[in-house]
Order: C-alpha cells, then structure tokens, then sequence
C-alpha cells in the first residue's frame, strides 16, 4: 500500500464530510503497470436523499460509494472511442490522414460557418479542406468549442463546431438551424453533427468540441456494428477480454444520481437530481457511456502496459506510443488548447494553474508538458468529464488513477482541491524502479559490516518529490571487534536516515549558502576583498620556498583575496593533503599539520601562509572558513548560531549542528595497507566543539541535509521558505573558474585523488569544472549524471550531487575513513548508475 495512503484517505474524508455542502463523493483509483490496485480509496455517497439531512439519517438512508458504482463519463467517453479508430487504423481499415469523408458522406456536405449577415442570416461556404482523421481525434477539424471565457466571434473565436455552454453564437446558430444546442441530448446527437457548420477551416485551429462525434460515425461505418456493441467486442469484452461488463451507452438503474452546485451561490447545497438527458438509441464517441471508475482504470492501466493487460492485447505498442505523441500541428493550436485549459482550470483553484502550462495533445487526451509541482511527469496523457470524471495515464512515472465525483458544473472548486492533494500525495509515496536493486546494492556492501562497509545511507528526491529512493542497511553502532550476525542484532543499532553522521566539508556547502544570504541582503559583495572584513587576513604572508637550510621564506602578499576566490579555492590556501609541502611548512610554524582539531582552528588560519599567489591556481584548502569568519562579523552572530536561525530552522532542520551530538554514529577506520583486515571503531576526529569555522565540523543525518540540496535544486525554496533568490542559486550552477589553468588544477587534483579509488570513476575528473560550493559535473556521465550537477564530499565519504539537469539531489553516506575508500566508491558508482536508471525508467 502506498505510505501515503492515510494522507490520501483523510483528503478524501474531509472533502465528502459534508455532502451536501462539499463534495457528495469521490473515488479515486491508482495502479502501476504491473500492481492493478496501488491505491483504492472513496468516501461519500452514491446515493443520498436530495434535501440535506443529519449524518444518522445519512447512515439510514444513504447508498455509500464505491470503487463499482456507476458514474455518467461525459468526455471520458472520448479516450475509448479513440482507442477504437485505432484499432482499425491497426487492421489497415483506415489510416489518421484518411479523409473522413470517405466513410461519413455527411461530411461532403459541411459548410464554413463565415458569419452573421445583415439579417443575422448565417452566411455559409462550401468547405474544401479534407477533414481527416486524424483532425478528428486532435480536435483540429473544425468541430469544437470556444475557449471557457466565453468570448466572441471577433474576440479570437477561432472553433469550429462550438458547442452552446460556451459560446452564444452556437445557440444562434442552432436555432437558426432548428437543431437542438447541446449535440448529446436526448435523439439530437446525429441531427446536430450533420446539420451545424464548421466554425473555421480544418487544420487551423485545436478548440475542443465534437470532433470525435464524428470520427465515431466512421466506426461504425467501417465495422458495420453500432457504436455500443464495438465497444462491447473489442475493448471491454475483447477476445481475451478486459473483463469490462459495467461500462455502456444504455441507461443503469444503477447509475447514481448527479449532483449540481449552484455557480452563483456555492454556500448553498447541492441540488441531487437525475442526470442531464445523453441520448439512449444514438450512441457517440464524444460522451454518452457509463460505467464504474473500476473498470476505467482498466483501460487506463491497458495503456499505461503498452496496450496489454491480463493477456488481452487491445492495441499494439506502437500504437499506444503514438498516442503520447504531440499531434499538434503549429504552435497556434498548441496556444490555443493552453488558453483553454488556463480558462477551464485557473477560475477552479489557483493551485492548478500549472498544468495549463506547456500543455499539448496527443491522442484521447492533453499531454503534460513539463514535471507538474504534485509530481506528475512530462508526457502525461490526461482529461475529465464535465462531471468531473478526471483520468491520468503517465508513464514516466509507471502510473494510472482516476478522481471521480460527478457533480456539475466543470471544474468545481471543491474537486480540483481534492485533485490535486491526493495527486500530489499519489506521487510523493512514487519511488523509482530501480529500488530494488539500489537495496540489494546496500544489503551487499555492508553484509560483513567489519570488512566491507560498516553502513551506508542513499536517499534522492526531486524537486517536486521528498523522496524518490530511500536506502539504508549496516550499523550505526555495532561491537568494536567482529561479533556473529546473532550478536549484532542484538547489540548493533542499525543505520537509519536521522542517524547523525559527522559531515566534514559538506558543511562548506551550508557556509556558501550563508555567505550568499548576506550577498543577497547587499551586507557583502563576491568582488570585496575580503581583507577588508578579516583584518587577520592583510597579515598573511605567501610562501615562496625552503631555503638552502630548510626554513620557510615569504613575502608579503599584494593581491587582493576577494570572497569568491575563498569560495572556490583560488585564494592560495591548501590543505596538507592537497600540498606536499604544507607538513613541512606546519611543522616549521609549530601548528597542526590539518585545521579543526580541538582548539586549534583560528591559530591555524591565522598562522597559515597562502602556498599560491591568490587568483593564479585552484587548491583545494580552508578557503571557505575564512568566508565564515566574515558571516561571524556580518551577521554578529556566532557561525553556529547564524546556521540555526537562517538556515536550519527555517527548513525545519533540528538535528545538525557543530556541538558534540550523543546520538552520533561511531567511526570506522579502514586499514589503508591491508583493506582485507577488520576496521577500527573508535570516537570520531576531535574536531573543535567551541570554534566553528565553515570548512567542516557539522554533524547531522542524510534526512536532514537532503533538505538543503532540495532546496537548491528548486531554486532556494522549499515548502514555501526561500532562503536563495532564483538567480543566485543559478549563480551557484555557473563555471566559477577564470583561467584554464585553475581548470586543469581542479581536474589533476580530482584525476589523482578519486580515480585511484576506482577506475570506473575516471570519467568523472574530465571536463570538470568549480561553482559556488561544488565542483560542476563536465558532460555526461556514464552513470547518468547530467552536465553541470554540482557534488561534493565530505572526508568520511558523505558525497552528495544536485543535478538540475535530471532533476534530482542525492546523498550516500557512510561516515568509514579513509576518504575514498575502494569499496566506497565501487558502491557510490553503482547506486548512481541504478538511481539515474530509475529515474529514467
């Protein structure tokens, strides 16, 4: 069951607590390819007495909803339809270009709706323009509605067959025609598709409305069988069937009464009455059948397995391939189905404004643009019913609902609210399908915790999904010398998500991000020096070399170290492990050989020499803890202080910190000459407790910290907190480096220090490159990583990437030391490959 199945069962309760005022039911339904029930849930009534009454006499007399009542489809009606001219384009009976006319002569006789004369007689021409097929099933033919906002002819009408409820013009001409308004009322539906014009010429245009009327009358002429009984033949009761006996043209006493809001007044109840009258002897593909939310999902879940379910292959691949294509001819009709999806969803409920956007559409159904804010991926096939009978069919993400209700008018307030929460909450509890195999990954890197890895933690999310892969498997504590698997299960603590790790330089990540809140605020500039900021800093000398006795020789440094080049490590300080020369330098001047340790963090920075003139190469180095020495300055507030009130707190982070943590895993050390012997466990690195400097020293879990990297991959914000503007995140994303030889600085030092932990990560070194915070991911890579995602590590193997491209963020945690240990990295690379490979899938 979907972990977010109680989120999504307390939308549908509290939509439907009040039936009369609210919604009077919802089903929604939701299945992958291969599970036919990930989520079933409905709340509300079927059937209820049509003046209000108390809840006891709800429970007397009520018919409660489910998952087989019967619903009115309306437009739903039409993705059927679709499927059936497909298939007999798949049996060579009729091809997409074919003019229609071929199989309905009616169609010789359309005429081209020019205007109103004098009179307000109709003046009409001859249409010349073959409608084909596929004009038909697009919406594109001529046959269709003015957008919702009810404009006028000369407002950019630009339909063909309109239908009345949107457009005043088409009562004219109906009346003027003596043919009924609404093409499915009740005997009218074949007198209204051969009798009322084209509204513009075939081809020009997409506006909805009846086109598939038509193409429906082409069914059945070529099949030779009524509309009613090829559905039942060839879709719902196909040879292997779909096993659909529910759905159908013909009246269902079964069917439950519709529900109508009042548009005016929506405080007042609803008004429970039979349906609107659909024709009962003639049957069209535009609306018209009924059936339960059940047995659409079939058809819906039929599509999303590549025209197969249950043995029963209704459609060939391609063909449903092709339905997801954009079949949209300019980037006029793209436009114009836009406008009419803004018109007919953004008066419903601001929130859905989204999936107006970048819409277009492909065969039975809109395609989704772009990723939607609930999740919804790009290239979704969707639509509704004018009674709010809502379909989504999308496979990027493996899955198929319906939100059903039946309440009149279109695009209620009250469904489009419920719409999009249990969409949203149908995506969030969505992982990627390659999980499974990311599990096992895990399960077999930590199987011997002594000798492989003690543990390790994977979690991923994308920018509209908290988690889209969560991993973890090993010990967060275990006994200090190799014990039985029995006796770790009983002593062992094992890993989990909000265990609290000990970070190193994924805390220069929080640094930069502070630093760039008080750019933001105007309190500093990248360009300052920062000199100017750190009086410490106008002291520091540059060394040049040892002389012919060993000791130290400098000279006073003249350029200016600006704040960007401590961000991106072309200020001139290095670490020992990147310089040869800094221990011997260290040792000259009495300090430790590394920054952090135990009180020894400002003597450090202040003693240190820049080991390269500042702005001529990239070294890796405690650049960004003088950046926090300025934060301290800026803000008057201590470092961790600073990281709690604007950064932590705000994005509801409440385990990370630089003070000691007493729920802190215990570190493993490997044995760097022998990996083959059991690791050390021992108390971590003593790092400062009461100096904090940005370059390393928090301490906190993957949860929390994929927090901060979501943040960045939506743009600097997260539900609903903007700690970044848009554009500086974007700066953060930008190559950063000014010569060629900081590039290749950045690359060699990469090139020798991770690809001799595993060959399969050379690639990564190439064409790297620095942003704020990061090194940016050159080309391609051959895990799936994206050009220009950003990464980073810390000295425990804590890696983490943001990639914008692909849009996901990742953590794989370990905390196991030394820095890129063999069987670290074999796991890093082959995780990264999986999530990408889900993500793809």
């Amino acid at each position: 069951m979907l972990s977010t199945a109680p989120a999504i069962d307390a939308a549908i309760s509290k939509a439907t607590a009040d039936p009369y005022h609210n919604l009077p039911r919802a089903v929604f339904l939701a299945a992958t390819s291969n599970d036919a029930s990930l989520y079933e849930g409905k709340g509300g009534w079927a059937r209820l007495p049509a003046e209000p009454v108390s809840n006891d006499v709800l429970e007397k007399e009520g018919e409660p909803i489910t998952a087989d009542s019967i619903f009115e489809l309306y437009s739903a009606t039409k993705l059927v339809a679709a499927i059936a001219v497909l298939q007999l384009v798949e049996q060579g009976k009729m091809r997409l270009e074919d003019d229609a006319s071929t199989y309905v002569p009616e169609l010789k006789e359309a005429k081209l709706f020019k205007g109103f004369g004098e009179d307000d007689n109709l003046i009409l021409e001859h249409n010349a323009t073959p409608i084909t097929i596929g004009m038909l099933l697009t919406h594109t033919a001529g046959s269709s509605l003015a957008p919702a906002r009810r404009c006028t002819l000369a407002d950019n009408i630009t339909s063909g067959f309109r239908y009345f409820m949107f457009n005043p013009d088409v009562v004219k001409i109906a009346q003027k025609l003596s043919v009924h308004p609404l093409p499915n009322a009740e005997g009218a539906i074949r007198e209204w598709v051969t009798k009322m014009p084209l509204m513009f010429k075939p081809g020009e245009h997409m506006i909805y409305g009846p086109n598939i009327d038509w193409a429906t009358l082409a069914v059945e002429a070529v099949s030779g069988k009524p509309l009613e009984q090829y559905f039942k033949e060839h879709i719902f009761e196909s040879v292997p069937p779909l096993g659909i006996h529910d759905m159908s043209f013909m009246p269902n006493p079964s069917q439950i009464p519709m529900a109508f809001a009042d548009e005016e007044d929506p405080s007042k109840p609803l008004a429970i009455r039979p349906n609107t009258p659909l024709s009962k002897t003639q049957h069209f593909g535009g609306a018209g059948l009924k059936g339960s939310p059940r047995s659409y999902l079939k058809i819906l879940r039929m599509l999303l397995r590549g025209g197969e379910l249950d043995g029963a292959r209704i459609l060939k691949k391609e063909t449903v391939d092709l339905m997801f294509e954009d079949h949209l001819a300019t980037n006029q009709q793209r436009q114009e189905l836009r406008v009419f999806g803004k018109d007919m969803l953004d008066p419903a409920t601001p929130r859905a404004t989204e999936p107006s956007r970048d819409l277009t559409y492909g065969i039975g159904g809109a395609l989704t643009g772009k990723d939607l804010a609930t999740g919804r991926g790009a290239g979704a096939l969707t639509w509704s019913g004018m009674a709010n009978t809502y379909w989504v069919v999308d496979r990027e993400k493996d899955v198929a609902f319906v939100v059903w209700t039946n309440v009149i008018p279109f695009a209620c307030q009250l469904i489009h609210d419920l719409w999009f929460d249990v969409e949203t909450e149908l995506y969030k509890a969505r992982m990627i399908s390659t999980a499974p195999s990311i599990d096992a990954l895990l399960t077999s890197a930590t199987s011997d915790p002594y000798r492989g890895l003690p543990r390790a933690v994977v979690l991923a999310a994308s920018s509209t999904d908290p988690v889209v892969y969560s991993g973890k498997a090993g010990y967060a504590y275990r006994p200090p010398a190799p014990a039985s698997k029995e006796v770790l299960d009983k002593e062992g603590v094992p890993a989990t998500d909000e265990s609290v790790f000990e970070i190193f330089s994924c805390t220069k990540l929080v640094s930069v991000i502070a630093c760039l809140q008080l750019v933001e605020q105007g309190k500093l500039r990248l360009e300052d020096d920062a000199r100017d900021y750190v009086p410490e800093l106008k002291e520091t000398k540059l060394f040049t070399a040892f002389d012919e006795k060993g000791d130290l020789v400098f000279e006073d440094n003249s350029s200016p170290i600006t704040i960007k080049s401590l961000l991106i490590h072309t200020a001139g300080f290095k670490y020992d492990f990147v310089d040869t020369r800094f221990p011997k330098i260290a040792e000259k001047l009495g300090i430790p050989p590394a920054p952090y340790y135990k009180g020894a963090v400002r003597e450090w920075l202040t003693k240190t020499p820049l080991l390269d003139k500042p702005g001529e190469h990239w070294g890796y180095g405690p650049n960004i803890d003088w950046t926090s020495l300025i934060v301290e300055s800026m803000s008057g507030l201590p470092l961790n202080e600073y990281f709690q009130k604007n950064i932590f707190a705000p994005l509801g982070i409440h385990d990370m910190s630089f003070m000691p943590n007493p729920q802190q895993i215990t570190m493993a050390y490997a044995n760097a000459a022998d990996p083959s012997k059991p690791h050390t466990i021992g108390p971590n690195p003593p790092l400062s407790e009461t100096q904090h400097f940005g370059g390393a020293g928090l301490k906190g879990s993957p949860r929390s910290y994929l927090k901060i990297l979501r943040l960045l991959l939506r743009g600097g914000e997260l539900d609903g907190v903007r700690l970044l503007k848009k554009e500086t995140v974007d700066f953060m994303f930008q190559d950063q480096l000014e010569t060629d030889q900081q590039r290749q600085d950045l690359r060699t030092w990469c090139k020798e220090n991770v690809c001799p932990s595993t060959r399969r990560a050379a690639e990564m070194s190439k064409d790297m490159t620095q942003g704020l915070a990061g090194v940016l991911t050159g080309k391609d890579l051959p895990t799936g990583r994206g050009a220009g995602a950003m990464a980073w590590s810390g000295l425990a193997n804590t890696h983490w990437c943001i990639d914008r491209e692909k849009d996901v963020a990742f953590v794989v945690w370990t905390n196991l030391l030394p820095w890129g240990d063999q069987r670290f990295f074999d796991l890093y690379y082959d995780v990264e490959t999986e999530l990408y490979k889900g993500l793809k899938e």
